[in-house]
């Protein structure tokens, strides 16, 4: 299970699909690591299972989470986001990015080179109704680190020890 989840979360063509894993305590972290979206620790309630599914987006399009009506693509110097169709560019390359990294992303980018703490980035990327462990934004934040890694060559996202997380773009080209 833990290689197909990376496989999925590896592959530019396929890392925007959710991926929902029903797991053991143990499993929990190596498959957030893997890359899953949403653990279910057994044995799971019903009713959280079909809340989880049901605030997944039917489409990009009716996705409020990840969509502002206002909000168009910006450029930072050769990064640029296009939040309606949830893509990144880095020069000539792209990648679309899973939910929760995209809305950490957008997150990032609304302040560059301001530190946002992880009650900060819980509100920007997840739900309402989910509950985030602070470990839990940490793997997602390293997750989208290395991605912005591969697509740039370079480290993006910084950690600040005992605050939280910024990103440092090039905005003077954009």
């Amino acid at each position: 299970m833990l290689r197909a989840c990376a496989a999925i979360k590896g592959s530019d063509t396929t890392a925007h699909i959710p991926t929902i894993a029903v797991v053991s305590s143990g499993d929990y972290l190596a498959l957030l690591k893997a890359g899953a979206d949403e653990n279910f620790v057994r044995p799971i309630s019903p009713a959280r299972l079909l809340a989880y599914l049901g605030s997944l987006p039917k489409d990009d399009a009716n996705d409020v989470r990840l969509l502002d009506a206002d909000e168009e693509a910006r450029t930072f110097g050769p990064l640029s986001i296009d939040p309606g169709r949830r893509i990144v560019r880095y020069g000539d390359q792209e990648t679309r990015f899973g939910p929760i990294e995209f809305n950490l992303l957008r997150c990032f980018l609304r302040a560059p080179g301001r530190v946002r703490r992880r009650s900060e980035l819980i509100e920007a990327a997840w739900p309402s109704d989910h509950y985030v462990q602070p470990r839990t934004v940490d793997v997602h934040v390293g997750r989208l680190r290395r991605s912005l890694e591969r697509l740039t060559g370079r480290t993006l996202i910084r950690t600040v020890r005992a605050a939280g997380y910024a990103i440092e773009v090039d905005e003077r080209s954009g």
